[in-house]
């Protein structure tokens, strides 16, 4: 996974939320709902398969990456 795919696969879902919510598209409940599915289950798993495609974690060690900050300790491989 290159770079700049990665971030803007990490970037793109908040820049869109962010504008439903500034367009009055969704409510604030919508958008907290929205946001927590981002933190917990979308984040994790892109981040998890960038250390996947990075041979940094093996495939038995994905399903760690939904325990939260579990990636700090792989922040550098990560975001680099």
């Amino acid at each position: 996974m290159k770079t700049f795919s990665f971030y803007s696969l990490l970037v793109a879902p908040l820049l869109i939320l962010a504008l439903l919510s500034k367009l009055g598209l969704i409510d604030a409940t919508v958008f907290t709902v929205l946001l927590m599915l981002y933190v917990f289950v979308y984040h994790p798993t892109i981040v998890g398969k960038r250390l996947l495609a990075k041979y940094v974690i093996g495939k038995s060690e994905f399903a760690k990456t939904y325990i939260p900050l579990w990636n700090m300790q792989y922040y550098s491989e990560a975001f680099s």
